[in-house]
């Protein structure tokens, strides 16, 4: 089993964004507010499981551009 990247977080994008991911060979358009949902290691999006091909560039994404999100406390 893979490490998981980022523990039990909602992240929520805090402008809409066009993001070019070269791992998925597509650009992926986001909406403002849209929301990032990380539950044991696994990306949930409009409470759907992200594909897997797409789980680990997105959420490397949010790791590394922490100042397009905030950080949605929530406990599970």
């Amino acid at each position: 089993m893979a490490k998981k990247l980022i523990g039990d977080r909602v992240f929520r994008l805090k402008y809409a964004e066009t993001v070019n991911l070269p791992e998925i060979g597509q650009a992926m358009d986001f909406a403002n507010g849209e929301e990032f949902h990380i539950v044991a290691g696994v990306l949930y999006m409009k409470g759907y499981p992200v594909p897997g091909a797409m789980q680990r560039p997105i959420m490397e994404w949010i790791l590394n551009n922490p100042t397009k999100f905030v950080n949605d406390n929530r406990n599970f």
